[in-house]
This record gives C-alpha cells, structure tokens and sequence, in this order.
C-alpha cells in the first residue's frame, strides 16, 4: 500500500482526539523521555522522572534516546513554514519542550 497526499491529515484541521493523545504523550512520556536521554548522555545507572507528582526510575535505555535524536533531527529537517505548522500542533501538546 502507498500513501498518497489525500491520505494524510491535514495540519489545519488536526483531529481533537489526536490533539488528545499527543497532549496524553506530551504529559506523561515527555518526561521520561528527557530524563532517559539525559541519563544515557551521563552513563547514569537509573532513569528518574516525575509524572503525574509521582516519581517514575527505570534504568536508561539507549534506543529511546536515539529516536529523541531522530525525532529532533527530522523536525530540524522540516522546511521552516512546515516546521511552523509542526510547532503550532506541538504547542498545544507539551511535546514542544522535546525540541527545546
């Protein structure tokens, strides 16, 4: 199956049960996902995060810091007025403090 331009979503007219899930992500695995990229970088031996006011320890996984990388990367990649729609969605989301 190939995609074609009509299959995609249109960033105008973002469904609000995306925006729900992208704002459900932005809350709870923004945090980890920060604080696991932090702790790879340092060679940390746990992962701590706070969520919801509770405290969140794993130990650091390497995989979930390279696809932060990518993530950022691709967004980078993006041209400047499709960056713009990108963070305009983001905003709303929390998940703009992964670009940060």
């Amino acid at each position: 199956m190939e995609p074609s331009d009509t299959d995609w979503i249109s960033p105008d007219r973002v469904a609000e049960t995306l925006t729900a899930l992208l704002i459900e992500i932005g809350r709870v695995y923004r945090p980890v996902m920060l604080a696991n990229a932090k702790a790879v970088m340092a060679g940390a031996s746990e992962v701590t995060a706070e969520i919801d006011g509770q405290v969140w320890t794993q130990q650091p996984f390497p995989y979930q810091a390279k696809c932060l990388g990518w993530l950022r990367q691709s967004r980078a990649d993006l041209s400047g007025q499709a960056r713009g729609k990108v963070d305009a969605i983001l905003s709303s989301t929390d998940l703009s403090g992964l670009f940060a």
